[in-house]
């Protein structure tokens, strides 16, 4: 990080926050659907000290041009920033039977995570945890996803917490609860974007947070999140345009999060 011009009064303000990467909480995945590497130079000189992993968004990897995405692989590993394929296009391979080809070109690429989701086509249990052994004996690290795509399609507390816990007993680095790039009508998110913060206290309690990851790209979720649980809540699916505004609420510099009367300052 570079040096505080602000003075020691910030970092009294900032206190909770985890600034050194590798973080272990408080982790910020941006999702890519397609940007030039103007932006995308852009977004990462100004905003990677705050971004953990970056989501190439569903079969995007496979439609940028391969130049470019071997640039974006290196620049982000450069920054310390873990860089992946969407689960969309895992399904895909999986459908098609290729799923240790699609690994292979993975691996030839030097991209070392992965997400095994099923928002479009239905894995069992047993299939979803050989497809996790395999990519770790790979040598991958592996986020899974929990939820359907298909709107009007919701997760109990009793689906999250089975699921999240199988899969990590599996060993697998983060679970994701999804929300896709809209953040509504779907996973845990009703017609207006909105959650039950009950179900988020739920899993709270029975869950390790620092290994669940929201979707949350609606910035009313990211401010109800980091009210809810704090600063240090893992969120995903954030817009390249919204890092810097998201780390502002995660340091209470809007007003959104921002209360004199919280003990963080004091």
């Amino acid at each position: 990080m570079e040096r505080n011009i602000w003075g020691n009064w910030l970092q009294v303000h900032t206190k909770h926050r985890q600034f050194e990467k590798p973080r272990s909480t408080g982790l910020t995945m941006v999702m890519d659907k397609g940007l030039g590497m103007r932006a995308f130079d852009d977004l990462i000189e100004i905003a990677h000290p705050y971004i953990d992993f970056y989501k190439l968004g569903f079969g995007t990897a496979a439609v940028t041009p391969l130049r470019l995405l071997r640039e974006k692989i290196e620049r982000t590993e450069r920054e310390h920033i873990h860089i992946y394929p969407g689960g969309t296009f895992f399904e895909i391979a999986h459908h098609h039977r290729c799923a240790d080809q699609y690994f292979q070109a993975l691996r030839d690429q030097g991209i070392q995570w992965i997400e095994i989701s099923e928002g479009t086509i239905s894995i069992s249990p047993r299939e979803k945890r050989d497809l996790i052994r395999k990519a770790h004996k790979l040598g991958f690290s592996v986020i899974t996803e929990i939820g359907k795509k298909e709107s009007g399609t919701f997760l109990t507390m009793e689906e999250i917490h089975s699921q999240a816990t199988s899969d990590l007993e599996e060993g697998v680095q983060f679970v994701i609860i999804e929300g896709r790039e809209s953040g509504i009508d779907v996973g845990i998110y009703d017609e207006n974007g909105k959650f039950d913060s009950s179900l988020i206290r739920d899993l709270a309690n029975s869950l390790p947070l620092n290994r669940i990851m929201f979707e949350a790209p609606l910035k009313k979720q990211q401010i109800q999140y980091i009210q809810l649980i704090g600063n240090e809540v893992n969120l995903g699916n954030i817009a390249p345009t919204e890092v810097i505004a998201l780390e502002a609420l995660r340091q209470h510099l809007r007003s959104d999060t921002f209360n004199p009367n919280m003990e963080v300052y004091r």
